[in-house]
């Protein structure tokens, strides 16, 4: 008899442990995306890119409250600026829509995933030519 109820006292015990370890936070419920970037800075770091898009480089972008944005970037990136839209998609991703008023007809689409609060990974395809894509990480300046 004491040893069913130690058996029984042990089972109870492991599912309110289960029970508590699930009910946790956990990152899935975390709310990594911004629901804005308006006054945000973002470090671009490309890794790879399909032509005419850049494959290396950095760039810093600059989303302004009034919907425009400014790209200052290095060597291998053009400087630009432009509109922009933003809409999260999930917790962990948002997309970016930018509109070059420096270059007639260019308009990059940037899926961008958070890992982290304020970092992560980024892919951007050209309007145009959704062939043309390119990728990277973006950390929050």
């Amino acid at each position: 008899m004491l040893k069913k109820r130690f058996i029984w006292f042990v089972m109870i015990m492991l599912g309110m442990g289960l029970f508590i370890t699930s009910c946790g936070s956990s990152s899935d419920n975390k709310k990594l995306a911004p629901n804005s970037v308006q006054g945000k800075t973002y470090q671009m770091l490309v890794t790879s890119g399909t032509p005419p898009l850049a494959n290396t480089g950095t760039a810093a972008i600059v989303f302004a409250a009034d919907g425009n944005y400014i790209v200052t970037g290095d060597a291998n990136i053009a400087n630009d600026q432009g509109t922009y839209t933003y809409n999260r998609v999930t917790n962990d991703s948002g997309e970016v829509i930018l509109t070059s008023t420096q270059i007639p007809g260019l308009q990059i689409n940037y899926a961008f995933v958070f890992t982290q609060e304020g970092t992560g990974n980024f892919t951007g395809t050209l309007a145009s030519d959704p062939a043309v894509t390119q990728q990277g990480t973006f950390t929050e300046l």
